[in-house]
C-alpha cells in the first residue's frame, strides 16, 4: 500500500509515515485526506437593499490549515518518549522571532500516495498533545498539532526554469485569398508580421503560479507578454546593460534591477500603469520579450517557477 509521506525540517526534522513496520520506531498519520484538503475561501457580502440576496465580493481562498492527527509507535517507553519530545523540539518556535530571521516556519515536504513531491511554510498554532494507547501499551501514544500556511497553495519542490531569447518579429508574403488564381488576376501578395514567441513555459499544476522572471540586458524599455493570458508587464524608460539585469518576482510584487556589481535598485516606478502582473495559468504558456529595438536581439528572458496546486 502507497501512503503519502511528510517531513516537517525544523531545529530536528520529522519524517511521519516513514518506515512504517513492526519493530520501528515511527509516526503515522491518520487523518492525511483531510490534512491535505482543509482549504477554505472568504469573501465579503453586502445585503442587497429592498431585494432578496447579497451582493458578494470577489472569492479568495483563506490560509491552508494543517490539523494533524496520529500515532506514534516506540520499540520502548524511552523511544516513544524521544519521538514525542523530537516532535516538540521540531515544532516549537523560536524564543527570539524576527520577521526577517527566524520567524517560526518550517518547510514542510509532501509526496502524495500518487507520487507527486510539494511543499509549503507553515508555523504551529496549536502544541502537540499526546495520550496513551490503553493499558499496557506503553510504547505507544497519540498525537494531534495544528499548524498554519499563510499561502493556501501547495508547490512542487523541484524548481521549474526556462530561458529563452529576445521574440522578435518575421515578415512573410501571403496571397490575398490564398490562390495562385488571386495572383493571376493581379492581386499583390500582402506583407504580414507574426511574432516569433521567445519561450514556451508549462505549469503541470492545477492552478497559477507566481513566476520570477529575470531579463538580461542590454536592453531598452523592456515589454514582457504572457501571449496565452493577454497580460502584459511594461518597463518603459528602463535600460539594461550588458551584465545587468532585472527581477520581476510576483509572488512579493517587487521589480529589482541588479547591475554588473549585483547592486540592487528598487525599479518598480518603472511598471506602466495598465501593466498586469504575470502569473502562469497550468498548461503551456506562451511568453514573449520585446523591447526598443526589435532589430537588435541582444536581451534574453528567463522564467523560474513552482508547480502549484491546491
Amino acid at each position: 500500500m502507497s501512503y503519502a509521506r511528510i517531513s516537517i525540517v525544523g531545529t530536528v526534522t520529522v519524517h511521519l509515515n516513514v518506515n512504517l513496520r513492526s519493530g520501528s520506531n515511527f509516526y503515522s498519520v491518520t487523518n492525511i485526506k483531510e490534512l491535505l484538503s482543509a482549504l477554505g475561501t472568504r469573501r465579503s457580502e453586502t445585503p442587497k437593499q429592498g431585494d432578496h440576496g447579497v451582493e458578494g465580493s470577489l472569492s479568495y481562498y483563506g490560509p491552508r490549515f494543517l490539523p494533524f492527527e496520529g500515532e506514534i509507535h516506540g520499540t520502548s517507553v524511552a523511544q516513544r518518549i524521544t519521538l514525542e519530545q523530537n516532535l516538540r523540539k521540531c515544532l516549537a518556535l523560536p524564543r527570539s522571532q524576527s520577521l526577517t530571521g527566524n520567524d517560526g516556519y518550517k518547510l514542510i515536504q509532501i509526496t502524495t500516495e500518487d507520487g507527486l513531491s510539494l511543499q509549503t511554510y507553515a508555523k504551529i498554532i496549536d502544541m502537540p498533545e499526546f495520550t496513551l494507547f490503553a493499558e499496557g501499551k506503553s510504547t505507544l501514544s497519540r498525537f494531534r498539532f495544528a499548524m498554519i500556511a499563510e499561502d493556501p497553495f501547495l508547490y512542487a519542490q523541484s524548481l521549474s526554469e526556462t530561458t529563452g531569447p529576445e521574440a522578435s518579429y518575421s515578415s512573410t508574403f501571403t496571397l490575398q485569398d490564398g490562390s495562385l488564381m488571386a495572383l493571376q488576376d493581379g492581386n499583390l501578395p500582402a506583407l504580414q508580421e507574426s511574432l516569433v514567441y521567445g519561450l514556451s513555459v508549462e505549469n503541470e499544476g492545477t492552478t497559477g503560479t507566481p513566476p520570477v522572471i529575470t531579463i538580461y540586458g542590454p536592453t531598452a524599455d523592456p515589454v514582457v507578454t504572457n501571449e496565452t493570458t493577454g497580460k502584459t508587464m511594461d518597463l518603459t524608460g528602463l535600460t539594461l546593460l550588458a551584465d545587468e539585469r532585472v527581477e520581476i518576482d510576483t509572488a512579493s510584487y517587487s521589480i529589482t534591477k541588479f547591475d554588473s556589481s549585483d547592486v540592487e535598485t528598487d525599479v518598480s516606478a518603472y511598471l506602466s500603469s495598465d501593466s498586469q502582473w504575470i502569473f502562469l495559468e497550468p498548461g503551456v504558456n506562451e511568453l514573449n520579450l520585446l523591447d526598443s529595438t526589435p532589430g537588435t536581439l541582444e536581451a534574453e528572458i528567463t522564467v523560474s517557477f513552482r508547480n502549484a496546486y491546491v
